[in-house]
């Protein structure tokens, strides 16, 4: 009886390889979704807080609009986007951290969600 599935040098039939790659493509586009949510934190966190300076509002409006921009571009191109996430979103990383350490540095507090009236 044939086999059905042609075989690599690896023994593994095809069907097993592009089961590998599907996940691949999901998981990444997985992190594109949650990257969304991020930047719509971050932005959103940005305008909301009129109380912090100028320059730490912006930080946080900038990474939130970096971090949409390569969402969109992951969740578009999976491949090119495994490709070109790690540098950007190393970036985005890079200015969250930034932010995050000169808030502590001001010892001002960093609340992630306006409070309303309090």
């Amino acid at each position: 009886m044939k086999c059905r599935y042609s075989r690599a040098s690896t023994n593994y039939p095809v069907r097993s390889r592009t089961l590998g790659v599907s996940t691949a493509v999901f998981v990444i586009f997985m992190l594109g979704f949650g990257l969304l949510f991020l930047g719509i934190s971050h932005v959103v966190y940005g305008i909301g807080r009129s109380q912090s300076p100028g320059w730490a509002r912006g930080f946080s409006i900038g990474a939130g609009a970096l971090a949409i921009a390569i969402s969109f571009f992951v969740m578009a191109s999976p491949f090119a986007g495994a490709v070109f996430v790690s540098v950007f979103l190393g970036i985005a990383l890079l200015i969250i951290g930034i932010e995050t350490i000169v808030v502590g540095v001001t010892g001002r507090r960093m609340q992630m969600m306006p409070s309303m009236g309090r």
